[in-house]
């Protein structure tokens, strides 16, 4: 009896859809406006695909997944697809926060306790707090000199610094290129280790109070403890390599 009802129903959709074709083959003769045969042909396509699904059943097609929007702890809802790699509009890449891959066997864990080798490669989960402290120390005395920026959320010209001058030592994520990475080098290339503090840290206060800053920003370049230059405003990249240089070249 169901089944009778569904096809009844579908043949007064076919009658309709019949109906709406004669009526717009006699357009002329009844004289109806565009706009009104539009709306019958519509009416009777509906109604007819709607026939048409019932009596065979047919399911409409689901949505399609959407394309995920960014980094999310499911694998199939990040953008990285649980690669751990997430490729940007301009084609760089950068590591998912989620997913990104770890070699645990290469790098010390937090808790490290102790049990590695001498390049610090943890053996198991227990680590290598001792290891680690050794690592950091070589790497503390292997510059000769230290460079403090003391910066403040609210200044407009440690944000010029930050954008124009610091760049890639600052926000690597943001500041990738190679040229963005002119002043890193030539820090480096010049045994200076490069130190931000920012006022409104509540950890580097201290730091203003014992190199007496007020004003910001200020750059101080330090030798075996003791400063030799300071400088307070803005610099280009030019300018300020050229005032490092001149003060290194003395000390050589």
């Amino acid at each position: 009896m169901e089944f009778d009802s569904k096809m009844i129903r579908l043949s007064i959709a076919v009658l309709l859809f019949l109906a709406g074709t004669s009526i717009v083959a006699k357009n002329n003769d009844t004289e109806l406006m565009q706009g009104q045969v539009d709306d019958i042909l519509l009416d009777v396509h509906q109604a007819f695909n709607e026939a048409e699904n019932d009596v065979l059943n047919i399911d409409p097609e689901p949505d399609p997944e959407p394309e995920p929007l960014g980094p999310h702890p499911d694998a199939s809802k990040c953008i990285c697809k649980g690669t751990g790699i997430i490729t940007h509009g301009d084609g760089h890449t950068t590591d998912c926060p989620y997913h990104k891959q770890v070699d645990d066997t290469k790098i010390c864990a937090e808790d490290c306790r102790g049990d590695c080798d001498e390049d610090c490669n943890c053996a198991n989960s227990s680590g290598c707090v001792q290891q680690a402290s050794y690592q950091q120390e070589i790497i503390e005395k292997k510059y000769d000199y230290q460079l403090y920026v003391f910066s403040a959320e609210f200044c407009g010209p440690c944000k010029q610094l930050d954008r124009y001058v610091w760049q890639n030592l600052v926000d690597p994520k943001t500041y990738f290129q190679d040229t963005h990475k002119d002043v890193k080098n030539f820090l480096e290339k010049n045994s200076v280790k490069f130190q931000k503090y920012i006022w409104e840290n509540a950890e580097d206060k201290k730091f203003f109070t014992e190199n007496s800053v007020n004003r910001f920003p200020t750059i101080i370049l330090k030798k075996d403890g003791k400063v030799i230059v300071r400088t307070t405003g803005y610099r280009d990249k030019s300018s300020f390599k050229s005032l490092i240089n001149s003060k290194i070249s003395k000390g050589r």
